[in-house]
């Protein structure tokens, strides 16, 4: 029951600092409109999120994802496994703290390179959340943080 907050469909923003280098502005997409739209529903029986994500890049669609998110028995814990067109597959576990949810995850990109990171996901009311992804890795090398703002639709 505790998943039913992020039920919907959202949109998201990503959220650069004044100090951050075009670097660490997500790349090729710096001062371009960014949008993410995510839809989460209930699988059957509740068990489980589905979350549905596509990014669009200057209103073209570049990346397309499926997470599901739900009780796993045999660990004992949320769970989350992800399938993206940009990240691979990956998984991880979650937990909960107050308003925030901390992902730790990791799997390896469609290019065959392991990826790390934590997804921090905190909701300010029932409409607004944010997420920072951050001790982020890629092939053993670290990479940017990244915030996004999401609000629902």
């Amino acid at each position: 029951k505790d998943l039913v907050v992020i039920t919907g469909t959202w949109e998201g923003t990503p959220v650069h600092s004044e100090e951050a280098s075009d670097s660490d502005k997500l790349g090729d997409i710096v001062g371009k409109s960014v949008t993410v739209i995510e839809t989460c529903s209930w699988a059957p029986g509740k068990a489980a999120q589905v979350s549905e994500v596509a990014f669009t890049i200057e209103g073209t669609e570049t990346i397309r994802g499926t997470m599901l998110i739900g009780w796993d028995q045999n660990k004992e814990k949320i769970t989350a496994r992800g399938y993206t067109t940009h990240r691979g597959v990956w998984s991880g576990t979650a937990e909960k703290d107050g308003n925030t949810w901390i992902f730790s995850l990791e799997g390896y990109n469609l290019d065959g390179k392991k990826s790390t990171f934590k997804r921090i996901v905190t909701f300010t009311d029932k409409d607004h959340y944010s997420v920072i992804e951050r001790e982020q890795t890629l092939d053993g090398k670290a990479e940017p943080d990244q915030t996004w703002q999401f609000k629902r639709r």
